[in-house]
């Protein structure tokens, strides 16, 4: 399949200048998450095409938050309930955007149901387990741990103990076979933390 790259490249540069922020969170992202498809085997081996599109999804996962107001985005307190709900429509929006833009469905999926939790507790349609694309729920795991050991507006990086802690924590959100192949690499220092 070929990849639309010039779509890709439009979409990430709009994304990149309109995502204060944190504009490295993308990269690290794909970056974890590519460590994880690469250790994928079995029937979900993804191939060099499949790693493709992993890496421009995963970059691109927070494209929604593009048309966020930037005051929310970048609010250093805690988000009021309105707030919140205009952050949680951030993958809606992201997918939305990506709607007519010929990138294929791996990467639109992505951004929509990154935040699908393995357990049914995320958003934005309470996916549960195995109904939540391979793609978004590598992606839900590379995302919080990158989230967690780098700074945002509403709290401090952890150092890899706290951050893996709290990972654990909610570890009922992740894909337990994809959750295993993150520990593994985590152990091998294959993922870089503080």
């Amino acid at each position: 399949m070929d990849i639309p790259i010039e779509n890709f490249i439009a979409t990430l540069e709009l994304f990149e200048s309109r995502h204060k922020t944190d504009d490295e969170h993308g990269s690290r992202t794909s970056m974890l998450a590519l460590v994880i498809g690469k250790r994928l085997n079995g029937g979900q081996r993804l191939d060099a095409e499949k790693l493709k599109l992993l890496d421009y999804a995963a970059r691109i996962h927070d494209l929604g938050r593009a048309v966020i107001d930037d005051y929310i985005v970048s609010k250093p307190g805690k988000l009021t309930a309105s707030q919140q709900s205009a952050m949680r429509s951030h993958s809606i929006l992201g997918h939305d955007l990506l709607k007519h833009s010929g990138l294929p469905v791996e990467i639109k999926n992505t951004v929509l149901y990154h935040h699908e939790h393995w357990d049914g507790s995320g958003y934005p349609e309470g996916l549960l387990g195995m109904d939540i694309p391979l793609f978004a729920r590598i992606v839900c795991i590379a995302d919080a741990w990158d989230a967690i050991t780098h700074e945002r507006p509403y709290h401090k990086a952890r150092n890899h103990e706290k951050a893996l802690e709290e990972m654990n924590r909610v570890a009922g959100c992740f894909d337990p076979k994809l959750y295993a192949i993150f520990l593994s690499a985590l152990k091998e220092q294959a993922i870089n933390g503080r």
